[in-house]
């Protein structure tokens, strides 16, 4: 029986006992624990093993983040230069929001209490600036960072990893979705928050599966009304009619009636599934597009698109994702954003709907879908090309 697989991000050091407590839990609710300091993590011989614990990520199904006063080891391949790197543990945050699974956070109280005082101070000498200073609207985010550079520049940290934890949890507490921070001052605050966290997530699955299936009821209640509308109308038709051994009714109407939320059920389906390709969840949890075209698509690309579709389902049928740049390898596109792996599931779904239509249907399919993608089309946008279009 399959069970949930929970990935467990920390600073490893300082917060060892939690993180032992913390899997000896997970392993009692059934579930299976994944930290690195166990051998849970599979490390490729052609990665760098940060990369790997990153990759682990991909195949679990819940996040949990552990912040202490420490921000940990440095990631190994850095970024921006006039920013502050990455930690390991930020870096694997990074990848939970692409990869969209849910995500526990958890701060340690006396360092959530020195960050709100911090956040605090920093409001008041922004508004100060604000309120005395004409701004543009143009020029409010670069003034803000500098401001808050200036002011990072002065203020008394009360440990020099604070400054870095500081950024972190800028980051975390930035996040449109699923941003809930829990503080903690033990692992006994972290099992009782998880414990209730998932009684009210089983909760919402059953409620949302009941709440579905009376939807279910309730169309087929309403198709129900469609046909004895058309049965009375049958009947209405018999009796009145002349000649009583002919009976009229309007056949195609009724078919047309009947069929016709199934056909807005599919188109739904159709629109879901491919705006479920083109946007991802960025680093900030805002919902964007994960890609720009270079080269406008057609139908018959479209249809070479969903052939490779077709193979890629097959090459990453034991992947929960797949990467943006294997989706798009033969589009030129012209940028791709961080969250950059795609739910298998949906690309799945994509090609069984256009394999299960007839031939005659799968040209407007097409036509559908060729339109979505242009609507990221986009010529300007600077960036990585794939060289190789279809």
């Amino acid at each position: 029986m399959a069970v949930p697989r929970l990935f467990i991000s920390s600073t490893c050091y300082d917060l060892q006992e939690i993180r032992f407590q913390l899997r000896r839990f997970v392993q009692e609710m059934g579930y299976e624990p994944i930290s690195s300091e166990f051998g849970d993590i599979f490390y490729d011989l052609g990665k760098h093993v940060q990369d790997a614990c990153k990759d682990e990520i991909t195949k679990s199904n819940i996040f949990v983040l552990i912040v202490g006063n420490n921000y940990g080891s440095l990631y190994h391949r850095p970024g921006d230069k006039s920013a502050i790197p990455d930690s390991v543990t930020l870096q694997e945050f990074r990848k939970a929001l692409e990869v969209g699974i849910p995500k526990y956070i958890f701060l340690n109280r006396f360092v959530q209490h020195d960050f709100e005082n911090y956040r605090r101070v920093l409001s008041k000498q922004l508004i100060k600036h604000f309120s005395e200073k004409n701004i543009e609207p143009s020029d409010v985010e670069k003034t803000t960072t500098l401001i808050k550079e200036r002011f990072d520049s002065t203020y008394p940290f009360p440990q020099d990893a604070y400054r870095y934890v500081f950024y972190f949890l800028d980051i975390i507490y930035s996040l449109d979705i699923n941003n809930a921070v829990f503080p903690f001052e033990s692992f006994e605050d972290i099992r009782e928050t998880l414990k209730k966290q998932w009684a009210g997530f089983f909760y919402d699955a059953l409620t949302k599966q009941r709440t579905i299936a009376i939807e279910k009821v309730e169309l087929l209640g309403k198709r129900l009304d469609k046909i004895e509308q058309h049965l009375r109308l049958l009947a209405e038709s018999s009796s009145s009619s002349q000649d009583k051994n002919k009976l009229t009714i309007d056949i195609k109407s009724l078919a047309s009636d009947i069929n016709l939320t199934d056909l807005e059920q599919i188109q739904d389906k159709i629109n879901s599934v491919i705006s479920e390709i083109i946007n991802g969840y960025d680093d900030f949890g805002n919902y964007t597009p994960r890609f720009t075209l270079k080269k406008e698509v057609t139908s018959h690309t479209a249809s070479l698109w969903l052939s490779h579709l077709n193979e890629l389902i097959q090459n990453y049928k034991w992947s929960k994702f797949i990467p943006i740049k294997e989706i798009l390898s033969g589009f030129q596109f012209s940028w791709w954003t961080a969250h950059a792996d795609v739910p298998y599931k949906v690309l799945f779904e994509l090609c069984s709907i256009f394999n299960s239509l007839s031939e005659s249907d799968q040209e407007p399919f097409l036509n559908t879908v060729t339109l979505r993608l242009n609507e990221f089309y986009s010529p300007d946008q600077e960036g990585p090309t794939d060289l190789e279009p279809f």
